[in-house]
């Protein structure tokens, strides 16, 4: 139990330290310049209006396959992006929007090359859920819960992060505000009915499910 509650922990100080600091570093789009400071000498890029976003990838060269938000926008409006690779260096391999639903307030979406590193959470696997409403467990249990390719990650009983890959990209939505919202008038309770969360993040990325 020690062990889950440090690694727990340590995945919410770095949560913490990408929120933080993504504040620190800004695009110019009249000057192409980068401004602040970052992770040690790692800056990062980060773009807080979505005005701003339109003209940053109207004037950087990036990869073919980028995940827009035009791309994630089913999943809530734009609230800011912030690159996590070394965006200096032309560098778009990991990059996280952070998005607002009116009905469950903030959440974000973290997408990467590589895939998510594997913790003592993921290597439990879940059974028993409730398939209209996966966001509590009749237990506060740590472990995972697969269907049709979506990884669904659970710490204390809740719903901690929707995980999947799609193409070259590893998809996480985390970080959810307001897991107690009533969803029932709003698109995003889809992502949490088993029955309409795999054609609802399709609209994002199809899942690759692995038989």
């Amino acid at each position: 139990m020690k062990k889950i509650l440090a690694i727990i922990l340590t995945m919410l100080l770095v949560l913490f330290l990408f929120s933080c600091s993504s504040k620190n570093v800004e695009y110019d789009s009249n000057n192409g310049n980068y401004t602040g400071g970052g992770v040690g000498d790692r800056p990062l890029l980060t773009i807080e209006s979505l005005s701003e976003y339109k003209k940053f990838i109207k004037e950087v060269t990036l990869p073919e396959d980028f995940v827009y938000y035009e791309d994630v926008k089913s999943l809530g409006k734009f609230k800011d992006f912030t690159c996590l690779s070394e965006s200096r260096s032309n560098d778009y391999s990991q990059y996280v929007y952070s998005l607002y639903d009116d009905g469950i307030g903030e959440l974000n979406l973290y997408i990467e090359r590589d895939p998510p590193i594997e913790t003592e959470v993921t290597k439990t696997i879940i059974t028993d859920v409730n398939s209209k409403d996966i966001r509590y467990l009749d237990s506060n249990i740590h472990g995972i819960y697969r269907k049709d390719g979506l990884t669904y990650v659970f710490l204390r009983g809740e719903l901690f992060s929707i995980k999947w890959k799609s193409g070259e990209w590893y998809y996480t939505i985390s970080s959810i505000n307001d897991l107690n919202a009533d969803t029932s008038k709003s698109e995003i309770s889809k992502l949490f009915n088993l029955n309409t969360s795999f054609d609802f993040i399709s609209t994002i990325a199809k899942p690759e499910v692995i038989e």
